[in-house]
């Protein structure tokens, strides 16, 4: 298949792989909350006994934690932008619909994208839910060894270098919750959190990284 410059840029700014899911949370949040089940009963249940995470407070949380760690890189804050929510949002409802695993948005060609889900039968608040998240994209920091342009790790460090990407200004996020089930069977949720990063981040080139990343 022939592919355009412009496309071929774009899988390659998509080109780092998804977190694995760690036991995690439930979320919820103030504009939107979603619960999907094939059973109702299980739904109102659930719903019912679940504590709720606020997503406002979410949002703030995880560029408050971004930003933390961009200064460490000598990276510029970053501010919050409502389209890429849009778009983190209603990818988040696409993984939401999914079992289990993630994937990257192949249909996204203009912005960069970090993803983590994690499943729990207690769920953290919004500001530990955002520490979870920031901290497991940062631990791939020992990937990226001594900074060391690698193409070929970015499978490993991608969602450390997009979060610390000097050229990066703006972020959007959105989330999604699903009723689980523990190896033991017993009701848990899934929570899935979307990054949206513009301008994106992991151009694979030599000296992108070198000027980007710190």
């Amino acid at each position: 298949m022939c592919l355009s410059k412009s496309k071929i840029l774009a899988i390659v700014l998509l080109s780092c792989i998804a977190v694995s899911e760690i036991h995690g949370a439930v979320i919820r949040e103030g504009m939107f909350f979603n619960i999907t089940s094939d059973d109702d009963s299980s739904i109102e249940a659930m719903a019912s006994s679940a504590g709720y995470i606020d997503m406002e407070a979410l949002k703030i949380a995880l560029v408050k934690e971004h930003n933390i760690v961009r200064k460490k890189h000598g990276a510029p804050a970053l501010t919050y932008n409502k389209d890429l929510e849009v778009e983190a949002q209603r990818y988040a409802e696409v993984l939401g619909r999914k079992k289990k695993g993630l994937a990257h948005d192949m249909s996204n060609f203009k912005h960069g994208e970090n993803l983590f889900a994690l499943r729990r039968d207690e769920m953290p608040d919004a500001a530990e839910l955002a520490k979870l998240t920031v901290d497991t994209f940062y631990a791939e920091k020992k990937f990226y060894q001594n900074g060391v342009y690698n193409p070929a790790g970015l499978h490993d460090y991608g969602h450390f270098t997009q979060m610390v990407w000097k050229n990066t200004k703006e972020v959007g996020v959105g989330a999604v919750v699903t009723p689980a089930k523990s190896l033991m069977g017993t009701p848990q949720f899934r929570v899935v959190v979307v990054m949206r990063y513009s301008p994106p981040g992991n151009i694979l080139s030599k000296k992108q990284f070198a000027k980007n990343i710190e």
